[in-house]
């Protein structure tokens, strides 16, 4: 029986869309297994117990029996899926915490899983991140479904019908479907698909600004400021 997962979201820096990825993640659990237990240790930024307050209880680090309170609901073998959503302030305190009590040794000792996803700032850091976290793991669920529920299997998703159905995978999509990274690596990627299907009048791009808000604006303003003039070029 496969161990019990633990996904725990953090980065030392605020406003770097973690609570979104801790968001899309739970969504994805619930989607795929029908439940999810979330815990939001956030004091200072965007909270998780905002958008999800069905499935999302807080947590804090900050003295020995809320480090108690935490560990004894997530290192338990249950089979139900738990994303810990770790705020910038409460970042050193959990892996001091995590180191002094042997977190992973303890984990593996009761049949659990933990899964560390780390924010990272750079564009080879994000795209890397991507395939790894929720986003990879909704592309390979689409894609499962895909195999299951249609009659043509994953033909819909290919762009040359000779392609082998093993080779639309998860690398596929994060080559030609997905577009992500800084300014300079999305401009270079919409030019490449304008190149190849031509011009086209619209582009419209989904932003969900009311799930951390802040940091969809200024993906926006990033794009409207850097990829725009250089794609109406």
């Amino acid at each position: 029986m496969p161990a019990t997962p633990v996904y725990i979201i953090c980065s030392p820096r605020p406003q770097v869309g973690k609570t979104l990825l801790a968001r899309l993640l739970s969504e994805f659990q619930l989607l795929k297994n029908g439940n999810v237990a979330a815990f939001d240790v956030n004091l200072k930024e965007p909270s998780l117990l905002d958008y999800l307050p069905k499935i999302t209880e807080t947590a804090d680090v900050i003295d020995t029996y809320g480090k108690m309170q935490l560990m004894d609901r997530v290192i338990v073998d249950d089979g139900l899926a738990k994303v810990i959503d770790l705020g910038f302030h409460a970042f050193d305190e959990f892996f001091k915490m995590a180191d002094e009590i042997g977190l992973l040794k303890e984990a593996a000792r009761r049949h659990v899983a933990p899964q560390i996803l780390f924010v990272a700032d750079t564009d080879r850091e994000a795209k890397a991140l991507a395939k790894r976290n929720s986003m990879g793991r909704c592309i390979e669920y689409i894609l499962e479904l895909t195999r299951r529920a249609s009659a043509t299997g994953v033909s819909i998703w290919k762009r040359d019908a000779q392609m082998a159905d093993g080779d639309c995978n998860l690398d596929y999509f994060m080559n030609e479907v997905v577009i992500a990274g800084d300014p300079d690596s999305v401009t270079a990627q919409v030019l490449r698909l304008r190149e190849r299907i031509g011009r086209f009048a619209t582009l419209v791009l989904v932003a969900h600004d009311w799930d951390d808000r802040s940091h969809w604006n200024r993906s926006l303003e990033l794009f409207a400021k850097h990829v725009m003039p250089a794609v109406r070029l």
